[in-house]
């Protein structure tokens, strides 16, 4: 289903943006108070306040975060095929 495209008016480590996007507003929302939390917690640990810098420390990890969880979902597709085929030669050992 293809959403219209909406505008969210959003505050981000202390800067207010507009952003364009055809997210549900939750997903929008919860993406945008992840990042700003995430930006804070960064901030506050290691005392950087150019936002520039913390943005970029953010979005390695949110990037690290997302690799690690795409190589374990091939993981489980992986294991989901493995169990398909032995299901599928089980049931034709028993027909």
């Amino acid at each position: 289903m293809i959403h219209d495209m909406k505008k969210y008016q959003i505050n981000v480590f202390e800067e207010s943006f507009t952003v364009v996007s055809d997210d549900s507003e939750k997903l929008v929302m919860d993406a945008v108070s992840y990042v700003d939390s995430l930006m804070k917690e960064i901030s506050l640990k290691s005392a950087i306040l150019d936002s520039k810098k913390v943005a970029i420390l953010a979005a390695l990890k949110i990037a690290s975060k997302t690799l690690k969880l795409e190589s374990e979902l091939e993981e489980i597709k992986k294991d989901g095929e493995r169990l398909s085929s032995l299901i599928d030669k089980c049931s034709s050992l028993s027909t």
